[in-house]
Parts: C-alpha cells; structure tokens; sequence
C-alpha cells in the first residue's frame, strides 16, 4: 500500500512555480521530488524536475531484503531567439541513476522502466559582434541502465574565424597592392571523451 504524489504548489512569481511532491510505502520505500517550470517572455523558458528515491524490497532478515538510493534529473531550457542574436544556450538533460527506473515501483508496470538509454546535452553557442570569431561548446551524457555504463562527451568545442584580410587598407587609395590580397581563416576543434 502506498500514498504517492501528496504535497504542496507554490507560485514563486509570474515567471517560476515549485511542486514539492513525495510518496511513502508500507515496507519503508519512500520519494521526494521537486518540479518546476519558469517562463520569461522573450528571453527564456524550460523546466526541471529533481527526485530522490529509497526503495525497500523483501522483509528485513531474510536473504531477499535489499536497500537502495536512487536519484534523477530532468532538465528542459531553451532561449528565445529575440532575446540574444548573438548567443544561444539550450540544454535537455536526462540523467538518473541505473536503477532508477527498475525501483520505482510505480514504473514496474510502465514502459519507461524498460528504457534502456538516457541522454543529455547542453551547448551553447556565441557569436561576437563586429568580430569573425565565433565558438560553440557541448556536453554530452549518455548513460546505458543495462549495464551501468556512461558515456561523455566534456568538453566538445568549435572555435572559427571567417575569412579575414589583415594587410588590407582601412581606406584604400590607389591601386591595390599584392599584399592586401592575402587572407585567412581557422577553424579548430576539442574533443575530449570518457567511457566508463
């Protein structure tokens, strides 16, 4: 027997809410979350929702009892375009522990129990003004519950430079010279991963 999703709402502001939420079972298990969504017209919005979790299985003293903490991490952001036209920043995180889903006993049932893969990303990118120079960064997470392994991706970066002429006269007079004509560009690339 169980009593699950009981708790209390609170509206924070016009721009962010709270749910404080837990659920309690006769042998012990028992769950806390918090969820929240935040809105701000033109600039941003997304949502996050963080659970702890321990849950009892068999009775205490016989070779079946087992005792474990789990935790998750839900994460949605995304800008609004009008907000920056030079920066973006987003992100989608996924990431629990790998045996979140299976001890949950409310998902025993439920398709997401079975999910085998999680992932998460969060980049960002900026472009400055008046400038050639541009650099995007991300990280990756992807986690495996079928056998516990997490692969990342931290971090993974972009730097680029667009063609430029730097010998080039600010006001050209006269005929242009040979020298005005070389250019160049970069482009660079870090990538540094972890399978574990």
């Amino acid at each position: 027997f169980f009593l699950r999703d009981g708790g209390y709402y609170f509206a924070l502001s016009d721009y962010v809410d709270l749910a404080l939420t837990g659920e309690i079972y006769t042998k012990g298990s028992w769950g806390l979350s918090a969820r929240s969504a935040y809105k701000k017209r033109y600039k941003y919005s997304g949502n996050f929702n963080v659970s702890t979790l321990t849950t009892i299985l068999g009775d205490k003293g016989l070779p079946d009892y087992s005792k474990s903490k789990d935790f998750k991490i839900t994460w949605s952001h995304s800008q609004d375009a009008k907000s920056n036209p030079y920066r973006s920043f987003s992100a989608s995180v996924n990431f629990a522990t790998s045996s979140y889903d299976r001890n949950q006993l409310t998902n025993i049932y439920n398709q997401s129990s079975t999910t085998n893969t999680k992932g998460s990303s969060v980049s960002l990118s900026q472009r400055f003004p008046n400038s050639p120079l541009s650099l995007s960064a991300t990280m990756n997470i992807n986690q495996r519950s079928r056998d516990s392994s997490i692969s990342v991706t931290l971090p993974d970066i972009s730097v680029s430079l667009s063609r430029i002429y730097p010998f080039k006269r600010k006001n050209g007079v006269g005929k242009e010279k040979w020298f005005e004509k070389i250019s160049m560009s970069y482009s660079g690339y870090l990538r540094n991963s972890i399978n574990t």
